[in-house]
């Protein structure tokens, strides 16, 4: 596979510190389409209005202040305090000029409890980073099996991992998915989840 239809996805960071080097991440993402992303990310942000009215904007000197508006691809929102993502179509219109060119949304490191209806306006999306959110029901993740080019997922550090079967589940929703919380989907996975669906066995806690 090509670089393009894999990036290179950058290492996991937790809320206790930003990264290092924000531009060195950006860097690491590796060839195009997705090298040009709006970075939101370690912004305090509680509430994507903040955005939409510019009160909140990309970092000054971050690679994404000089990249035109056609040219970008992905948004990060990671390691912020927002609760819903009901105002994400607004955000994109700022920053992009259509919904189709996100290719990657990180909106991992926040406080949302439930998968928005509004995440399926990215109809290309390839890459969604939802882990260390407070996501509690595995039905939550039935909402996003629209994504038809979703490659790689991340849904970990949320409370649904701990439910039994729960990547079983993922990947009966996308069998397109390459790599689910960064580990590549292999063939046990998919023939594992295969048998798993067709015992319809769809337990009390979905």
């Amino acid at each position: 596979m090509d670089a393009q239809a894999n990036p290179t996805i950058p290492a996991l960071t937790t809320r206790s510190s930003p990264p290092k080097s924000r531009k060195k991440a950006v860097l690491d993402m590796g060839a195009q389409p997705l090298c040009h992303p709006v970075d939101l990310a370690w912004k305090e942000i509680k509430d994507l209005a903040d955005v939409v009215d510019k009160t909140v904007g990309p970092s000054e000197g971050a690679p994404n202040k000089s990249a035109k508006k056609e040219h970008n691809t992905s948004i990060l929102l990671g390691s912020n305090e927002i609760t819903t993502l009901e105002l994400l179509p607004r955000v994109i219109e700022r920053f992009f000029c259509s919904f189709e060119q996100l290719q990657w949304l990180d909106v991992s490191h926040n406080k949302l409890t439930t998968i928005e209806p509004v995440i399926l306006q990215m109809t290309h999306l390839r890459i969604l980073y939802l882990h260390g959110n407070e996501i509690t029901k595995l039905k939550e993740v039935d909402k996003l099996s629209g994504l038809q080019r979703l490659k790689k997922l991340t849904l970990h550090a949320n409370p649904i991992e701990e439910i039994k079967n729960y990547r079983n589940h993922v990947f009966t929703v996308f069998p397109q998915l390459q790599i689910l919380d960064f580990i590549k989907m292999t063939k046990v996975d998919r023939d594992r989840a295969q048998t798993w669906d067709k015992l319809k066995f769809k337990p009390v806690y979905l």
